[in-house]
């Protein structure tokens, strides 16, 4: 009897030492050098949680902005490598085609273009702005009017509100070598 007695008390005093320990880290050791406790902003009527935050890996992208409306006699040109956009308004010509706006575009605005030549296909892009084909497995396909277009840039001609919007992203191999 006298052991469980011994017991008891230990537990008793144990408990005490537990309360008086988590109520001097509380009061105590959460204060700053200020005297405020520390995690709680002055002045306002809210503290932060002690909780960790939680970071997820999903990165946010920032919205799209709203393209400014497209002139009467005019495409716009979208370079899009999946980081950065350019976007150019062109005065619409005669007999026009995908790779030429592109490689007029290169000159005038000085962007790298790099390109060869299939016999039985036409022009294939093999690099813009210094990004080449099969870089992380994505490529460069451009988009006519919002739709994938399977031709090839020097075969493809393109009219007055037309957009065209060269996307450098993962996409079957087309079968072109």
């Amino acid at each position: 009897m006298k052991f469980i007695k011994k017991i008891a008390r230990i537990v008793v005093v144990a408990g005490i030492l537990l309360v008086v320990f988590a109520i001097y880290i509380y009061f105590i050791a959460e204060k700053d050098k200020t005297g405020n406790p520390a995690n709680t902003f002055v002045g306002s009527d809210f503290s932060v949680s002690k909780t960790p935050a939680v970071f997820t890996a999903t990165p946010t992208l920032s919205p799209t902005p709203t393209p400014k409306p497209l002139a009467k006699d005019a495409l716009r040109y979208i370079i899009n490598n999946g980081t950065t956009q350019k976007s150019f308004d062109r005065t619409a010509g005669k007999d026009q085609t995908v790779f030429l706006v592109l490689e007029n575009l290169s000159k005038s605005d000085n962007i790298e273009l790099a390109y060869s030549i299939k016999p039985s296909i036409g022009v294939f892009i093999d690099s813009i702005d210094n990004i080449k084909n099969a870089t992380g497995n994505n490529y460069w396909l451009y988009y006519l009017n919002g739709e994938l277009s399977y031709t090839a840039a020097d075969k493809q001609t393109i009219k007055a509100g037309d957009v065209i919007e060269w996307k450098f992203e993962k996409k079957p191999f087309l079968g072109i070598s």
